[in-house]
């Protein structure tokens, strides 16, 4: 056994640590890592040893966290616990936590990074599942209302064919001439085609919130589209109990980590009407709205005049699996939640016992591609 004053072996030890231990040079080139660190992601140390930081990162540039470490790196500072994708050698794509700081000479001269990172892959996928969770349920929420959305439309199409139909047979019957018959058979087929278009805006809807609950987006998306898509899903059940009014005071594109709006907006919207349930038998309003701040970004507003929350409850109620409610699940707000911070931005909710409830989403400006942007020729 070794004595008391004995030299510690720090390397021995950093080599049990169940993370990545590192050290970078100041342009960013691995000069040390612990064995268990370039275990996570399947190499030796000295395959990690003398390449570039970022090289087995997964996601490129392409995300908010690679721009922020990028920046970091670059400006010689230090970077908060952000999660990045790491592509390890089978192939296999792994989420880890990672932070470091600056290292500087006595003269204050940049001449490194510290750094720890985590592997919190199941911690990553257990998000990705309970997101995808609540996105089926809260779909459920609101499945009725909307199979009556398509319903309709869909029987407007069969009813219409079979007018058409009808028309055919008494022209090749000689009943009737063909002048008589597309003057009837016209705007029969057009009422056909506006609830064909009701139908695929439906669907449009339901890609949207599938998008919206994927991690895949690649492309910018329309805070409008967002918004239609949430409220079309909701509105049929949601209207049973109030009047839903959209005021968008701003219509900005914004960058694709943004997409699961959609559902964060869902989520809200549900909220209200598992809250306005509670107020049986009166006619309530529920509202949506936007507004852009050149200096804060885009804030979504959703609010209700339903019975409030009681201040003991909104301390917890982002808190996973916190619920009031007999058939609750507690995940949808903290999803909502954790999907909103992923974009940089901040939930808030303010309320009063009998004076409902007002939850604002907080966009921040660096996710504005475009202050003002109609899409779909909106």
């Amino acid at each position: 056994m070794a004595p008391p004053d004995a030299p510690l072996d720090t390397h021995a030890i950093l080599d049990r640590v169940p993370a990545a231990i590192y050290r970078l040079s100041p342009d960013a080139i691995v000069v040390y890592i612990n064995r268990s660190g370039a275990t996570i992601a399947g190499y030796s140390q000295d395959e990690i040893v003398g390449v570039p930081f970022l090289v087995h990162v997964a996601d490129a540039g392409d995300s908010p966290a690679m721009r922020a470490i990028q920046q970091a790196l670059s400006a010689g500072e230090g970077c908060d616990w952000t999660e990045v994708k790491l592509r390890h050698r089978d192939g296999r794509i792994i989420t880890v936590r990672t932070t470091f700081a600056p290292l500087l000479d006595a003269q204050g001269e940049l001449i490194g990074f510290d750094g720890i990172s985590v592997d919190v892959t199941a911690e990553a996928e257990s998000k990705s599942r309970l997101v995808a969770m609540d996105s089926l349920m809260t779909l459920g929420l609101f499945a009725a209302g909307l199979g009556h959305e398509v319903a309709t439309p869909a029987a407007s199409v069969n009813l219409a064919l079979e007018q058409v139909r009808r028309h055919l047979e008494d022209l090749a019957s000689g009943r009737r001439n063909s002048q008589e018959v597309l003057a009837e058979a016209e705007p029969t087929l057009d009422d056909a085609l506006r609830s064909i278009r009701d139908i695929a805006n439906i669907v449009e809807h339901l890609r949207v919130l599938a998008r919206g609950a994927s991690s895949r987006a690649r492309t910018p998306v329309a805070l409008a589209d967002l918004v239609a898509a949430a409220t079309s899903l909701a509105g049929p059940q949601l209207r049973r109990r109030a009047t839903l009014e959209v005021q968008l005071l701003a219509h900005p594109l914004l960058a694709t980590e943004c997409a699961p709006l959609t559902l964060v907006l869902l989520n809200l919207l549900a909220n209200a009407q598992q809250a306005l349930a509670e107020s049986p038998g009166a006619r309530h309003h529920v509202k949506v709205t936007s507004a852009h701040n050149d200096l804060e970004g885009v804030t979504i507003t959703v609010s209700d005049d339903g019975p409030g929350i009681p201040e003991e409850v909104r301390a917890h109620i982002f808190d996973p699996f916190f619920t009031t409610k007999r058939d609750g699940t507690g995940i949808g707000l903290a999803v909502s939640g954790e999907l909103v911070r992923k974009m940089g931005g901040r939930i808030e909710v303010e309320s009063e016992v009998g004076s409902g409830a007002t939850f604002r989403v907080h966009i921040p400006k660096e996710r504005v591609l475009a202050r003002e942007w109609r899409s779909h020729g909106g």
